[in-house]
């Protein structure tokens, strides 16, 4: 009844653990502990609470990383109660599983999503600064400057001075608007208009670069922010940024799947040896889109995340482990 009643306690995670019992010859005895778990989580499920039961040796490395994992859990369904998308544009048409459904994602995982205009980019771009919900948020020539020092920085660069230019000038612009309204995360429409005469130029430096700077949690293409939101999960689970990826190719008779995405895939923060260079795509023969920073997905294990909606307005999560290596 307390943890029922209690204002602060009715809305927080509970662990229910109990450690081993000393053994005094008395096999009765020694379950008294899990027996208090089991009523307690009896008592829970009346008052309509989610308890997570845990015991062992509390001494055990096995408990001591069961407990570290329920804490970064716990910790994960806190901030994605504070999750605020910033969503750069509607997704392009045909791209139905990037809309998502707000209210659902608000209801369940307290999410909460903003969409501004492209042409709030391109007002931030060219005054130098954004106004936002928090405030006034600017952005110099100078920092324009310090950025491209940057990112040139212990890196190759294949791509024109001009595009590394714009790519940081994005970043910044980007940014500003992201800090102004408090935006936690973000997904960005980058194309059809983002690489036409309406904006022709490829966003992927500047979202990779909103990234590996941890300026947001994620940072999702095709304004699909459903998966930003997952990104972000992995971001607060783990420590470290997550992938935006697609299953590009898997077969059921092979144990090999293969995720990729046009230039924003994988962050500078995750990579060895990385590299920016032209964004160039397949059947866009010759077309130079902007530059892209690119580099060998650190090798070891991996751990993937696809959440979607089904039809009756539940969520259901895809987790899957595996390892990328040179083989």
């Amino acid at each position: 009844t307390t943890i029922a009643t209690n204002p602060y306690l009715s809305k927080i995670p509970i662990i229910i653990t109990s450690g081993l019992e000393e053994d005094l010859g008395d096999d009765e005895w020694t379950m008294n502990a899990w027996c208090g778990c089991i009523m307690n989580n009896y008592v829970a499920k009346q008052i309509g609470r989610y308890v997570r039961l845990l015991g062992g040796d509390i001494g055990s490395k096995e408990y001591k990383n069961e407990l570290k994992m329920l804490l970064n859990v716990y910790n994960t369904v806190s901030l994605m109660n504070k999750e605020f998308v910033g969503r750069f544009g509607d997704a392009p048409g045909g791209f139905h599983s990037a809309t998502g459904n707000q209210m659902a994602f608000l209801m369940k995982f307290g999410v909460k999503v903003d969409t501004v205009d492209l042409t709030a980019v391109e007002y931030a771009i060219k005054h130098g600064y954004y106004d936002g919900y928090l405030g006034r948020k600017k952005f110099t020539e100078n920092d324009v400057k310090e950025t491209v020092k940057e990112m040139r920085k212990g890196r190759k660069v294949e791509a024109s001075d001009k595009w590394l230019e714009i790519g940081a000038k994005y970043y910044h612009a980007f940014k500003a608007i992201i800090d102004a309204n408090g935006y936690t995360s973000a997904a960005f429409r980058c194309w059809p208009e983002i690489q036409s005469d309406i904006m022709p130029f490829t966003a992927c430096l500047s979202i990779t670069w909103l990234l590996t700077k941890g300026d947001v949690s994620s940072a999702a293409c095709e304004s699909d922010w459903p998966t930003g939101v997952v990104q972000s999960m992995g971001t607060y689970l783990t420590g470290r940024s997550a992938a935006c990826l697609d299953f590009v190719n898997y077969t059921g008779g092979s144990d090999i799947l293969q995720l990729g995405h046009c230039g924003v895939g994988v962050a500078g923060c995750m990579a060895k040896g990385d590299c920016i260079a032209d964004h160039t795509v397949a059947r866009q023969v010759g077309a130079k889109l902007g530059p892209t920073l690119v580099g060998q997905f650190e090798y070891g294990p991996k751990t993937g995340i696809n959440l979607i909606q089904t039809k009756d307005g539940k969520f259901k999560m895809l987790v899957f482990t595996g390892e990328n290596s040179k083989d």
